[in-house]
């Protein structure tokens, strides 16, 4: 199981109706929990096992159920907000494929399905489902220290607010870079790097990543 409760902050600007908006944001934004299962390959095992599925990696295959609440901040009267107002839920099924000792291949295929946001600036904002796909290559650096080459592909998401359908369907694919540092054991530095590719509606942006990981 993974939890997450992402802090975001930004200031945005664009023009509405003839009209130049900015707003800055800042806060929590919506609690995310992941459970996941493997259905082939890596079964519990301990230090030895580990050490050998490692020596001679497999093919493993796993599912996996994102649930997404709407905890972030969130207002009613703003169009652009850090928060949901809405619950959404992701399966995906995923596998790691070792093309040689040191370099896997992982992909997965997963869907986004939202809730509704039953108060968006007093009326109903609906999303259809998203079809999301995604690769990495990875390199097997050392225990703990790996690298990644990542892109991903997804379609769909387009909004209607109050039964009125938006111009927005998602046809859109990211490239991408990871590197995890370990140090001092069970601690690790995580770094990532993504750029827009292909941005037909939204998506056409860079974002650096730099996280904390602590592994029990």
């Amino acid at each position: 199981m993974q939890l997450s409760l992402p802090y975001s902050r930004g200031e945005t600007a664009g023009v509405l109706d003839g009209e130049f908006l900015s707003r800055s944001t800042s806060g929590l934004g919506d609690t995310r929990v992941r459970l996941s299962y493997n259905i082939k390959g890596a079964p519990s095992m301990d230090r030895a096992g580990f050490q050998a599925l490692r020596a001679a990696p497999q093919t493993i295959v796993g599912a996996s159920l994102l649930v997404q609440a709407p905890t972030g901040d969130y207002d009613a009267d703003k169009l652009i907000n850090i928060g949901t107002n809405r619950w959404s839920i992701k399966p995906a099924i995923g596998v790691i494929w070792p093309i040689r000792e040191t370099w896997l291949l992982e992909f997965e295929v997963g869907a986004w399905f939202f809730g509704d946001n039953d108060d968006f600036l007093d009326e109903t904002r609906k999303q259809d489902p998203i079809l999301s796909t995604e690769f990495h290559l990875i390199k097997r650096i050392r225990s703990g220290f790996w690298a990644s080459l990542d892109a991903n592909f997804y379609v769909g998401g387009r909004t209607s607010v109050s039964g009125n359908e938006q111009a927005n369907l998602q046809r859109n694919s990211r490239l991408g870079a990871t590197v995890v540092y370990p140090f001092k054991g069970r601690h690790a530095i995580r770094s990532s790097f993504s750029t827009g590719v292909v941005a037909e509606s939204g998506g056409d942006f860079e974002m650096f990543t730099l996280s904390y990981i602590y592994a029990w």
